[in-house]
């Protein structure tokens, strides 16, 4: 029996498993004659500064987007002093800055993941509790992870809450070398608030659980459209998958223009030599799935593989392209990707507009970036971009 802390009472939480089976039909991937346009993601010059709160680094481990009464906000989360300031956006000006460690005391920062919400609805997610608090510090609920769980947060598995269900992505170790392992494996960790029960939800996709990838290919990603159904992408996996956890699960294909050669299994022996990463990067893969609610578009990354050399280069960068699918999952373009954006840090606004984070040469403060739709021109090797 596990419990839900309700400030200020106890609450009983009782751990269950429900699921579709692991052994669920795959659906067949729905294909859609791709238009492949050169449509990609381009920096504008308007940038947003964001100085840093006092004692604090450009080290974070997110960026969280929120609205409240009309204006709008941003809060970073330092994980090296693990303090969460939170700002004016898009004058980024200092509201407060939440230093965690003062504020939930008894709690270990263990691989801690943040999510705000509004200032009344502060989530984060440490190695054993997620706790819900507002900015007056006052706790709203704490729930104890189960033993044996790992759970976090971040812009490509963002937290999600529907009704009373808070999801989560489950990054608790799985056996990669095990493909009864693989087919157990749940993605996703729902937590019934008000009927203080936990659940697990959704398998890996076949191509999972018929052969062996590795660790690095299950980094898997995921978003929420406007239908209110879960849309995963997976690295070794040509699809997308959209599910509302329950009885609606379709596929449709996503694959790259610029992969031209099937995504190949990695042996299990390679596997258990440790050579997981290496056979990782001389593969396609693809990255994580974001939704554009203004367009009602997908935007899907795509990694190009590395040759053997570039493999143990110093500069290993991979090439990636951003895969743009409408409202109905055809893929209307792909380009190369610009390479100066953290295209992990994506986020948009209530008026439609794209903001991403870029580097800023260690200068003390953290730099976003307005990013547009533009079409991409390769001519005579040369590559622009044309509004």
């Amino acid at each position: 029996m596990k419990k839900i802390f309700l400030a200020p009472i106890f609450l009983t939480l009782f751990y269950s498993l429900h699921s579709c089976s692991s052994d669920a039909l795959q659906p067949q991937p729905i294909y859609q004659v791709p238009t492949y346009g050169n449509m990609s993601l381009h920096s504008t010059t308007d940038t947003i500064n964001l100085p840093l709160a006092e004692g604090t680094t450009t080290g974070l481990g997110s960026i969280s987007y929120f609205t409240m009464n009309d204006s709008s906000y941003v809060a970073t989360f330092d994980k090296a002093t693990f303090t969460l300031t939170l700002y004016t956006f898009p004058s980024g000006n200092i509201i407060k800055a939440i230093p965690l460690k003062k504020w939930l005391t008894g709690i270990k920062l263990e691989k801690t993941s943040v999510c705000v919400r509004n200032f009344d609805s502060i989530i984060i997610c440490t190695r054993t509790h997620i706790v819900l608090f507002d900015t007056s510090s006052r706790i709203k609920n704490k729930i104890e992870i189960p033993k044996g769980q790992s759970l976090a947060f971040s812009n490509e598995t963002p937290l999600i809450i529907k009704g009373h269900i808070l999801y989560t992505n489950n990054i608790k170790a799985v056996a990669e070398n095990s493909l009864p392992a693989l087919k157990r494996y749940k993605l996703i960790e729902g937590f019934d608030l008000s009927l203080n029960d936990q659940k697990s939800y959704y398998n890996l996709p076949k191509v999972y659980t018929s052969d062996y990838y590795g660790y690095s290919f299950l980094r898997y990603g995921y978003c929420l459209n406007e239908k209110g159904n879960f849309v995963f992408s997976f690295p070794a996996d040509t699809s997308l998958y959209e599910t509302n956890l329950a009885e609606y699960h379709k596929s449709y294909n996503a694959r790259s223009k610029f992969q031209t050669e099937d995504i190949k299994p990695v042996s299990k022996k390679d596997i258990e030599d440790g050579q997981s990463y290496y056979e990782y990067s001389i593969r396609y893969s693809y990255g994580p799935v974001f939704y554009d609610p203004a367009k009602k578009w997908y935007l899907r990354m795509a990694k190009q593989k590395l040759s053997d050399s570039s493999v143990y280069a110093k500069n290993r960068s991979r090439s990636r392209s951003m895969i743009i699918l409408d409202q109905n999952f055809k893929i209307i373009s792909e380009a190369p990707a610009p390479d100066h954006i953290d295209l992990f840090s994506l986020f948009f606004t209530r008026d439609g507009q794209l903001f991403a984070r870029v580097d800023n040469n260690r200068k003390p403060y953290v730099s976003l970036v307005r990013v547009e739709y533009a079409e991409y021109i390769d001519s005579s090797g040369m590559a622009s971009l044309k509004k």
